[in-house]
């Protein structure tokens, strides 16, 4: 088998046997896999493969990721809704282990659970837009306020405006810690 220089030399492409038995690159310019030392991209064809595959994958794994994240806002959505809109949520924990839960502070528990829905829900339009659009800081707002709104047509629940405070607080504090998050990140790579 020709080498991969005599490859080169002879037909200016080389072969898919050349190209997958080169792990690096044999003219000694590159710093990586496809990066040149003048930062350009390395023009050798087993480099081209490389980057190919590793921006499929890359995309593969953050859709994945991204998919697994909007499933965990769904159910977090779900659970938050059904928690509030039903008549008694702690009758599942009650008389188990979990019955503390129970004994907790509802403002302190509205609080808790309105910031992680909104730092997920934050998180996500961060992953996927790369920001947080307002139309989305406008709608988490909105259904801070209209779950406790709805909660006063429930039987044996009241709409209490404390609660609907603690909710929005508990957006602000999800809203604040992804907007800390966004200003502590490195910043990406030049590509």
């Amino acid at each position: 088998m020709a080498s991969y220089d005599q490859t080169e030399r002879l037909s200016g492409v080389p072969t898919a046997r050349d190209i997958l038995a080169v792990p690096a690159c044999r003219a000694g310019k590159c710093l990586s896999l496809h990066r040149g030392a003048d930062g350009e991209v390395c023009s050798h064809a087993q480099h081209q493969v490389v980057t190919v595959l590793n921006e499929v994958s890359t995309f593969s794994t953050r859709r994945i990721w991204n998919s697994a994240h909007l499933l965990f806002c769904m159910i977090q959505v779900a659970a938050v809704s059904w928690s509030l809109l039903t008549p008694d949520p702690f009758a599942l924990v009650r008389d188990t282990s979990l019955d503390w839960i129970e004994n907790a502070g509802d403002l302190l528990m509205h609080a808790v659970v309105f910031t992680v829905l909104s730092a997920t829900v934050f998180s996500l339009c961060l992953a996927i837009v790369g920001e947080i659009p307002a139309g989305a800081v406008f709608a988490m707002l909105g259904y801070c306020l209209t779950v406790e709104g709805l909660q006063e047509f429930v039987p044996g629940r009241t709409c209490d405006p404390r609660d609907a405070i603690a909710n929005v607080a508990g957006f602000a504090l999800g809203f604040a810690f992804v907007r800390v998050f966004i200003l502590l990140r490195p910043a990406p790579a030049k590509a």
